[in-house]
């Protein structure tokens, strides 16, 4: 596939909405950007109409390959166009295992850390196997740790300690409290 072709394929794409089987429940994505989806934060028996889908939080946006779509793991059940923070570039941060490291991917390039809240950031990766994706959602809705999560965020007290110092440095929100 070329290029073009790539981009039109994930034009088509783009504001779709998707249904995912996780056991006998059904959770809910979007396409908003060339191979990004943003899960929501709804488990359903059935398959929801999209108005119930889309007034519903987001709980991470994740790269996934085109295998979830192409091989009718899941399900389109709608498109719309994206709106609101949906439709603005995806934010991703890149901090190699075991270091201090961070920057965060905004507009198409990484970019020196500016401030940002890490825990709610995933790290740049492409989720190529359907089955992770799916049981990290599943255990997001439900509560439970993923072992495929584990090293998707920066880890709390890292993202803490650079948040507190960024903001230390250049004056700003540090006074901002945790739920």
């Amino acid at each position: 596939m070329s290029r073009e072709e790539h981009e039109a394929y994930w034009q088509s794409h783009l504001g779709e909405f998707i249904a995912i089987p996780l056991g006998k429940q059904f959770g809910y994505a979007r396409c908003v950007n060339g191979g990004l989806f943003a899960f929501y934060d709804v488990l359903s028996p059935i398959v929801l109409p999209i108005e119930e889908i889309k007034v519903r939080g987001v709980l991470f946006t994740l790269c996934c390959s085109s295998d979830h779509l192409s091989k009718k793991i899941w399900t389109v059940i709608g498109q719309e166009p994206l709106e609101g923070e949906l439709a603005l570039p995806p934010v991703f941060v890149r901090n190699p295992e075991g270091s201090d490291y961070i920057d965060v991917y905004r507009e198409g390039e990484f970019r020196p850390y500016a401030g940002e809240d890490l825990t709610k950031i995933d790290k740049a990766a492409v989720w190529d196997e359907p089955s992770h994706v799916e049981e990290r959602l599943l255990n997001q809705l439900t509560g439970k740790p993923c072992r495929f999560a584990r090293g998707a965020r920066v880890r709390p007290e890292l993202a803490e300690r650079v948040y507190r110092e960024y903001w230390a440095k250049h004056g700003g929100p540090p006074d901002r409290t945790r739920a």
